[in-house]
């Protein structure tokens, strides 16, 4: 390839459009409508640049009108030339000659020009020419022959979304699919066991998630037909004017030789330029695609923690049928994984879901004859393609395909795990890692540990592990329960050093209540839980089941923790204001709290009767307000800021200030003294 040879003395040359005389870049193939075009859409910068396959779609355009159009007039040496350039733009030699961002004119005009140029000018470099003259090449006359930019720039949409449809996204879903197969059939025998739910077997779950790759691209596929309709032939405004008869039909077939696609023209070029609703309808197939990562994510990231969630791995003995043995002792795995690569699947679904909000929203803005959102349009559903084939390719790789099932390590030392529940030291030192939750899951699983390992129930002294595990407490109000129910003592013992796990971490003390048994589940919850009950009847408050709590295998949290109770500190000004109760109380809970800030009531109950009267002087002092308002023909009232302390003070409620009449004029303010002076002889402002 020939390259423009740029000198010192001249950075620029002279070239002409029918707005006048622009200086172009000497090193560069574009012309005066690109470079106009580049002073007056300086938007976004590098990052913002048409998608390169829009690029590579024109150029299969302009290739194939071009061959076409030789057949209708064009010279066949210039047919040739534009041929052999367009094949440089697919090559992508030249895409530095194309620096429009896609914030140009809705309808795409100024890139299908930028192609023209840069076709025509490399055109006349390489017959011997002067670039920048139109001559012999010119670039509306010979390479937007039979065109219009209103059907030329829908024709490459279609284009380079099929091209990356098929190239891109299809094989990198199918990648998934396979290594979704593959360990679908290497974890037959693996089962995930929960608490009191059925037993899943990995072969069954990632077989599922296999079939739901195949659903989405059955919809593609499905969808694609409609892509491969081509606007080419419509010209201006679907008209088909200046395009000779028979022209849609040849070009498509030509594109669909040149893509192996099976490309065909539209029927009604009408609705191929001024409705884009098969893009909404393919990126709607990518928004359900987007949907189902999402939840494949979601879950791969929960089975791969299983101290958050609890999961018991196990791994069963088949037969030669290829089903369980029934009574075959199961044996304890653990999954090993990349669960970084679940994040980025996450967020890349989510941007995929901001991306068709904005297709659809551009879609629904086609007004009468032509679109005006095109290049947004396409360059949306491009970037969706992109990050969903990339997506899926690494996380087959690095996810799927690098699954693991290891054996569990035992657990050797039971004494250093009496240890930790004992000490808090030994568990809160996992907070940073695994947090509050991981901690109690830790917990409760070392107590499980103690039960299964030791048998204190049976062949250790009573009294002393109670002096261990509970040195706060009493023994003899809950003897009875040791030897009946010994798992319920030690699942209570290890809740209660989690209480001095909180008392450390959240750096106050947590009130005990001597009237509850210290077995029952309500110990395990924080305590603004019981407060909140206690103090405002009508506040739902989930609790687990007192029987669900001791039948069910320790779970990391027995309560919905919806808004982050457990892990975010209880915080108090004073020890002598109550807990915040911001999750579970009305808000004029929370105004009360301001109110009687710097006053203790013994009687919570009261406490809040007593904020519902001050309420209800509020609102009466607000209604006497409003009546004096009206006996004095305050007609108006508008939302503004108040000017001095006297209105603020008598005429201000929230937001809303009160307009008296006055006279010649009915919306002015009074004075400062004149709303003292009302004040003075009316006294109605007065709150009682």
């Amino acid at each position: 390839m020939d390259a423009i040879q740029m000198t010192s003395s001249e950075m620029t040359r002279k070239e002409w459009d029918t707005l006048g005389e622009v200086d172009v870049p000497s090193n560069r193939y574009y012309g005066a409508q690109t470079a106009r075009a580049l002073m007056y859409f300086r938007i976004g910068g590098i990052e913002e640049r048409m998608p390169v396959a829009i690029i590579r779609a024109f150029g299969i355009l302009k290739k194939a009108s071009a061959e076409v159009n030789c057949l209708y007039g064009l010279d066949r040496e210039l047919a040739d030339i534009i041929s052999q350039v367009a094949d440089e733009i697919i090559a992508g030699n030249f895409d530095e000659d194309f620096p429009l961002v896609i914030w140009q004119t809705g309808s795409g005009t100024q890139s299908n020009m930028n192609v023209n140029e840069v076709i025509a000018n490399r055109a006349i470099e390489l017959l011997g020419g002067e670039i920048g003259s139109k001559q012999p090449v010119h670039p509306n006359d010979h390479v937007n022959m039979s065109q219009s930019s209103n059907d030329a720039y829908p024709t490459a949409m279609h284009i380079a979304v099929a091209c990356e449809l098929n190239s891109r996204l299809i094989p990198a879903v199918k990648e998934l699919c396979d290594s979704f197969a593959m360990k679908s059939k290497e974890f037959k025998a693996i089962f995930l066991i929960r608490n009191k739910q059925m037993p899943l077997n990995l072969h069954d779950v990632f077989n599922g998630y296999k079939n739901l790759l195949d659903t989405e691209l059955s919809c593609l596929d499905d969808a694609m037909p409609r892509l491969y309709m081509l606007a080419a032939g419509g010209t201006a405004v679907g008209t088909g004017l200046n395009a000779p008869s028979g022209f849609a039909e040849k070009v498509a077939e030509r594109i669909a030789a040149l893509t192996g696609l099976p490309f065909v023209t539209a029927p009604n070029k009408f609705e191929s330029l001024a409705a884009h609703d098969v893009m909404v309808e393919i990126h709607g197939v990518l928004n359900t695609l987007a949907t189902s990562l999402m939840k494949i994510a979601n879950e791969i990231r929960l089975i791969s923690d299983s101290l958050e969630n609890a999961f018991e791995i196990h791994e069963r003995i088949m037969n030669a049928d290829g089903y369980p043995e029934r009574d075959a002792e199961l044996s304890r795995k653990s999954i090993v994984m990349n669960a970084e690569q679940c994040d980025i699947l996450a967020m890349i679904t989510a941007q995929v879901f901001g991306n068709h909000t904005a297709i659809t929203v551009g879609a629904s803005n086609g007004h009468f004859e032509l679109n005006v959102f095109k290049p947004m349009i396409v360059s949306n559903v491009l970037h969706s393609i992109r990050l969903i084939a990339d997506s899926c390719y690494s996380f087959a790789a690095n996810c799927v395909q690098s699954i693991q099932i290891l054996e569990q390590s035992e657990v050797n030392s039971c004494d250093i795990n009496v240890q930790q529940i004992n000490s808090p030291n030994g568990i809160f030192e996992m907070g940073p890692t695994v947090g509050s939750i991981g901690m109690m899951s830790r917990a409760q699983a070392t107590a499980d540990e103690v039960d299964v390992a030791t048998k204190w129930w049976n062949d250790y002294p009573t009294s002393k592990y109670m002096e261990k595990a509970r040195p706060q407490a009493t023994f003899s109000s809950y003897l009875s329960n040791v030897w009946s129910k010994p798992k319920r003592l030690a699942r209570s013992a290890s809740y209660t050093n989690l209480t001095y796990i909180r008392e450390a971490e959240h750096d106050y003390p947590i009130r005990r209540s001597a009237s509850v048994s210290s077995l029952a589940p309500s110990l395990a919850l924080p305590q603004h839980y019981r407060q909140a009950e206690r103090i405002v009847h009508t506040v739902p408050v989930y609790k687990p089941h007192i029987y669900d709590w001791y039948s069910k295998s320790y779970c990391p949290a027995k309560w919905i923790d919806t808004h982050e109770a457990i892990t975010r500190p209880l915080l108090r000004r004073s020890a002598f204001e109550p807990f915040p109760y911001t999750s579970h109380v009305p808000y004029y809970t929370l105004e009360t709290q301001r109110i009687f800030a710097n006053k203790r009531l013994e009687n919570q109950v009261s406490y809040v009767q007593g904020s519902q009267r001050y309420l209800d002087k509020y609102v009466s002092a607000r209604l006497k307000a409003d009546d004096f308002a009206q006996h004095y023909a305050y007609t108006a009232y508008e939302w503004r800021t108040p000017q001095d302390h006297a209105f603020n003070r008598h005429f201000m409620y929230g937001e809303r200030v009160f307009i008296p009449h006055a006279p010649r004029n009915p919306h002015s303010y009074a004075e400062a003294e004149a709303l003292r002076r009302l004040y003075v002889t009316t006294g109605r402002f007065r709150f009682a």
